[in-house]
């Protein structure tokens, strides 16, 4: 039941996502989407929803939140946030999805994925590090969810290309976002340099961050 897209080597899949149906875009082939491994974004999906709910119910503000998707590869939490936003009663609600990918082609999958919420989710093409500039990116062929940003010289067995690299702080001031209550994190061995990229705005905001899922 794929459906073939004007984009080359991109696809889509209807994939269920916490009791809701969404037509998913991605790579042609990536195993992160092939059929077995479909349980286990349902498992993961489920556990970042619930991971969500108890730390926004921890943050304190007045008013409502931005919340920051690095490393969000096609979308599915950003679509879980998106969800999140929209039909659960939070105490402190989202007002905001900023999401992070890097890779060219796996952003603009992530890009389409965001139509489904179009008037809460940004996506950003860029990877987010401790300073402004470029990295070589490893791109795992076959999967996109062991792809990243390389900080080493083992380059071996993959694609690499330089992409651009931001701090977090540049982008919470460009977009002027109001607060910043919650950051995922999943950019495979990078977390140290996103955070130290970050310190202004979890200072500011007391925000809290949490690693994959």
């Amino acid at each position: 039941n794929q459906t073939e897209n004007q984009l080359a080597g991109v696809v889509s899949k209807k994939l269920p996502i916490n009791g809701r149906e969404f037509n998913i875009w991605f790579r042609d082939g990536d195993s992160y989407m092939a059929q077995e491994s479909l349980n286990v974004r349902a498992t993961e999906s489920s556990a970042f929803r619930n991971t969500c709910v108890n730390l926004l119910g921890s943050i304190d503000t007045n008013n409502t939140t931005c919340v920051l998707d690095v490393g969000a590869n096609v979308g599915i939490t950003t679509l879980v946030l998106g969800m999140l936003a929209k039909d659960v009663k939070l105490s402190t609600p989202i007002s905001r999805i900023v999401s992070f990918e890097p890779e060219p082609l796996t952003y603009e999958c992530l890009a389409k994925n965001a139509q489904h919420f179009p008037d809460l989710i940004t996506p950003v093409n860029c990877a987010l590090g401790e300073r402004s500039g470029s990295l070589p990116f490893m791109r795992t062929p076959g999967s996109t969810s062991a792809s990243h940003i390389v900080t080493d010289e083992h380059f071996t067995g993959a694609t690499n290309e330089l992409v651009k690299v931001e701090r977090l702080d540049y982008y919470v001031e460009k977009f002027a976002l109001p607060h910043v209550g919650l950051i995922k994190i999943d950019v495979e061995g990078h977390e140290k340099a996103v955070l130290l990229g970050s310190i202004g705005t979890i200072e500011k905001f007391n925000t809290v961050g949490f690693y994959g899922i």
